[in-house]
């Protein structure tokens, strides 16, 4: 009587070993399932990193200072502030950096005068009302020309950057004046003057 042979089996039929289907179907889902997971909660346990942030743009101006012979205003462009503001904000920002004097060199002088200090400002019915410390008017030099150039570096920089300022009203510690230096009325608001402006 002949012996078995490997593989063989009663009846003469062979049987090889069946593929793992159970196990491929079970690592199938197991994979599904951490994808879904993953799809699901993913961003509680990997949290998308932070785009960068972006700076905001510079809001650019004209400030108004004298010229290099001191008779007419000169428009010297500043970047004065970042990100959404105020327009009581920039007109601030704008005045800080008219009282800090140019940076352009020889071609531009001060208008305003040494030690001044803006104490507030506020603006209604299109009207700016900026009132100064008493340096403003104590330590001015005088003169027409230049009494005309510091009134008007602050009206025409507020007036002819901010669109919803259309007049301009002194103040010198919380007061009205009759004139700043004894020659222009600045008791009243004051509109632009292109006329002081240089070309």
């Amino acid at each position: 009587m002949a012996k078995k042979g490997k593989g063989q089996t009663q009846g003469g039929k062979k049987h090889g070993r069946r593929f793992p289907w159970a196990i491929v179907i079970a690592a199938l889902i197991t994979f599904g399932a951490a994808v879904a997971l993953l799809v699901v909660y993913g961003g509680r346990f990997f949290p998308p990193a932070p785009l960068p942030k972006e700076r905001p743009p510079a809001l650019t101006i004209n400030l108004y200072f004298s010229d290099e012979e001191g008779t007419r205003l000169k428009a010297e462009r500043r970047e004065i502030q970042r990100g959404p503001v105020t327009i009581k904000d920039a007109a601030v920002s704008a005045i800080e950096e008219l009282i800090k004097g140019p940076a352009s060199g020889p071609a531009f002088a001060a208008t305003m005068p040494k030690g001044t200090r803006l104490l507030s400002l506020k603006i209604e019915n299109a009207v700016a009302y900026v009132n100064f410390s008493k340096e403003f008017m104590r330590n001015h030099p005088g003169g027409s020309s230049g009494e005309l150039q510091t009134i008007y570096s602050v009206v025409n920089t507020l007036t002819l950057n901010f669109p919803d300022i259309k007049k301009t009203q002194l103040l010198i510690e919380g007061e009205t004046q009759d004139t700043l230096a004894g020659h222009i009325v600045i008791s009243i608001p004051l509109g632009p003057d292109r006329k002081m402006i240089k070309d």
